[in-house]
């Protein structure tokens, strides 16, 4: 697929057309081996690979293995604080972990197999957010009348969904 848009080519040292490519491709993390499709875009004037886009192929790589480790995708760790109107440093805390861990998760870190886990049942099941509300209210800011309003929410909803 050729595209209008013009980007540096190091090879030709002028702005040029290119065309992209996909292609499966063996990459290596954390010392184990992944087939991924890696996108490859060529200049049209010298063949030369050109580097547009790198951070969808890490993506790519990262994403073949959360898929072989059953871990979370990352659209839906993205998904979880919108899902619950609540700041990455707030659900952070919220889950007992480290101010900064969930927002590494959210950046592209790979969780562990037991984070990933709470990230995915948070993800697929508000009554497991609403559990963690009732079980781990703590006092950061406005994060408790948060939690009240959302929990008297979810529990109007749970009323909803057992009648």
């Amino acid at each position: 697929m050729s595209t209008t848009e013009k980007v540096f080519c190091y090879e030709c040292y002028d702005k040029v057309s290119y065309e992209t490519y996909i292609e499966e491709r063996l990459g290596t993390l954390k010392n184990e081996k992944f087939k991924y499709n890696r996108k490859v875009a060529r200049c049209l004037v010298c063949k030369e690979e050109l580097d547009v886009y790198k951070d969808e192929n890490v993506k790519a790589l990262f994403d073949a293995y959360r898929v072989k480790h059953g871990l979370i995708p990352l659209e839906n760790v993205r998904a979880i604080p919108k899902i619950y109107n609540i700041g990455k440093r707030n659900l952070s805390l919220l889950l007992g972990w480290g101010e900064n861990t969930f927002t590494r998760y959210y950046d592209g870190y790979l969780p562990t197999k037991q984070y990933s886990d709470v990230l995915t049942k948070l993800h697929d099941n508000p009554l497991y957010f609403s559990e963690i509300l009732d079980n781990n209210i703590v006092d950061i800011g406005d994060m408790t009348i948060y939690a009240q309003d959302l929990l008297q929410s979810l529990k109007v909803e749970k009323s909803k969904i057992v009648t």
